[in-house]
């Protein structure tokens, strides 16, 4: 194997009958795109691998989807652009951000970008999920929210002292109300969506 990957600069794939299906896909793919593999099974691919994923696309006959660093339209249009890919998978670019996902789908659908949203409709999606938490978890939801909390907070005036609030507290009505007065606070006037 080496000789033909070093010696004959051959793309090389080595199996086990004790893998499964996704180390094989993985193994596949990264051979054939000489992406790394760490890489791919993290989910922490970046633009310099978007190139790379051009040799899959002309290797295979079915959608390949790109992903690594996609944060904005700008990233989406240029993942598209340098890898051929059918589409592309949005990760921890839309954290605090669910809308991106909605504009990446309008942006490569041709269609009218949607407006991020405003803050008050930023302050209900943000309720909504936590409201969706508490359903689901239970107890545990507040101290799982925290990391949503300070995403959905990222950037704007107020943040930190919200962030401190949710990341001691697993009190609900308490994180619900420091949420509630968070967005109240805010001058729409200046802030950006």
């Amino acid at each position: 194997a080496e000789a033909c990957g070093v010696d004959q600069n051959k793309a090389v794939a080595i199996f086990s009958m004790e893998m499964g299906s996704e180390q094989i896909v993985t193994r596949l793919l990264g051979s054939v795109s000489k992406v790394n593999q760490q890489k791919m099974r993290t989910g922490k691919m970046d633009e310099d691998d978007w190139a790379k994923i051009a040799d899959v696309v002309s290797a295979v006959d079915i959608p390949v989807v790109a992903n690594g660093d996609i944060t904005c339209l700008g990233t989406v249009q240029k993942a598209i652009e340098q890898s051929g890919a059918a589409g592309v998978m949005i990760g921890r670019g839309a954290q605090g951000r669910p809308w991106l996902l909605a504009q990446a789908g309008d942006f490569l659908a041709g269609q009218a970008v949607r407006p991020n949203p405003s803050i008050g409709m930023r302050h209900h999606l943000m309720r909504a999920h936590l409201d969706d938490m508490l359903s689901h978890y239970g107890t545990a939801a507040m101290r799982l929210a925290r990391k949503h909390i300070g995403w959905y907070a990222h950037g704007l005036p107020g943040a930190a002292e919200l962030r401190d609030i949710a990341n001691n507290n697993t009190d609900a009505t308490m994180v619900f109300a420091a949420v509630d007065q968070f967005f109240e606070a805010l001058d729409l006037s200046d802030v950006a969506a």
